[in-house]
């Protein structure tokens, strides 16, 4: 964010011209006993604009340190994408949602959009379903970065579920947004292709 800072001594007619042209106002002539201002405090007047102007500047960039914060974004993202999958296969309710961002949201391949509050509610949700499964393990294969920011990646991925004998059962896509809060990297948001399951 680049941040312009006027900084205008009281009085005088040369503050106020600056302001009026920072607005497209019109300004009429100044009254001649309206002195101009020293050529001292003239320097003094810009002197601290200038310095204004950096301390906001400094103050409303990300800079550099926001960034080193979050590391280096694709990297990280892929990590945590790696660890969602790996908790899951390990049946692990509290690790699998510890790689998410909460509100957590998700929405199915029909659209729906659910939301999910809290990582204790996510861990419960999960480890109740964990045995339901008809499936024993999934992996990927292939998990992509489409596009990729300071503090947030969208990864593309395609991921396949096994039985236990190994046998294929389906392949599915998906997207991910991975974002950076506070320093940590999470999943928001998964977008996924995967059919709605219903009761018979």
């Amino acid at each position: 964010m680049r941040v312009k800072v006027f900084v205008h001594p009281v009085g005088g007619t040369r503050g106020a011209f600056d302001l009026a042209r920072h607005h497209g106002a019109a300004l009429s002539s100044a009254p001649s006993s309206a002195a101009a201002p020293a050529p001292r405090a003239s320097r003094r007047h810009r002197y601290a604009n200038w310095l204004c102007g950096l301390a906001l500047a400094a103050a409303f960039s990300p800079g550099a340190s926001a960034e080193a914060e979050c590391g280096e974004a694709s990297v990280e993202a892929l990590r945590v994408v790696d660890a969602y999958m790996e908790a899951f296969n390990a049946g692990n309710g509290a690790a699998h949602a510890a790689t998410l961002h909460y509100p957590s949201f998700r929405i199915d391949a029909e659209g729906n959009l659910a939301v999910l509050q809290s990582a204790a509610e996510y861990a419960a949700m999960f480890d109740a379903a964990r045995d339901d499964f008809p499936w024993h393990r999934t992996l990927y294969d292939s998990r992509e970065v489409v596009q990729s920011g300071a503090h947030k990646v969208h990864v593309l991925v395609r991921f396949t579920r096994y039985y236990a004998d190994g046998e294929k059962r389906s392949s599915h896509d998906s997207l991910y947004i991975v974002s950076c809060r506070e320093g940590r990297w999470g999943i928001l948001t998964r977008s996924s292709f995967v059919p709605v399951m219903r009761a018979p």
